[in-house]
């Protein structure tokens, strides 16, 4: 194996050791020292490969969305070309969407988030791109809709995904997601109705 390969594998390890320690013991309870623990290597190892806790902390978030960009991504180019926008609804307002330790995490890096711009930035960038895949199947399904009714649309699946992945997590029951999916096709028909088009 070579270096750069071994560097890798451990920087993906000690990553997997601190997204595991902000699950069980929080943010602030992710420290250098129950990190390295976690993973299996010193401390120092863990400063050699991210130099700082911020830098773990930077590489973890890289990783958060590089991995809701590739299940979009995934799906997308799964959708069926006649049914691409209520594949997507299906897929976005649905039990497959919510990854549980992934969504565990983001709501951990939120607070970090409100206070680091980079960190805002980068979250903010995995959520534009659910938007815009989202308001892109809505023009194509629905080619005569206003881009301001189709961004807020978007927002409002976004905010009932999101909300619910939380709501879920708190105990309250998944199935109310199924209504949510007609209220958003009653809005979809609005929204064609409002513009002239045929639904």
């Amino acid at each position: 194996m070579g270096r750069q390969s071994l560097a890798i594998e451990r920087r993906s390890e000690i990553v997997a050791a601190f997204e595991h320690c902000v699950r069980t013991q929080g943010l602030a309870g992710a420290s250098l020292d129950r990190v390295a623990e976690r993973a299996g290597r010193s401390r120092q190892l863990v400063l050699h490969y991210f130099g700082s806790r911020d830098g773990l902390v930077e590489a973890a978030i890289e990783k958060l969305v590089e991995r809701y960009r590739e299940r979009i991504d995934r799906q997308l180019a799964r959708l069926d070309e006649k049914e691409r926008l209520g594949a997507l609804l299906d897929w976005v307002l649905g039990p497959d969407f919510c990854d549980p330790e992934a969504d565990a995490l983001l709501a951990e890096l939120t607070g970090r988030a409100r206070r680091e711009p980079a960190t805002r930035d980068a979250i903010f960038s995995a959520y534009r791109h659910l938007e815009e895949a989202i308001v892109t199947e809505i023009s194509r399904a629905h080619p005569a809709a206003s881009a301001v009714g189709s961004r807020a649309i978007a927002f409002l699946v976004m905010s009932l995904c999101f909300g619910a992945s939380q709501l879920v997590g708190l105990g309250f029951p998944g199935g109310h997601l199924n209504s949510t999916r007609a209220v958003i096709d009653g809005l979809l028909q609005e929204l064609t109705a409002e513009t002239g088009a045929p639904h």
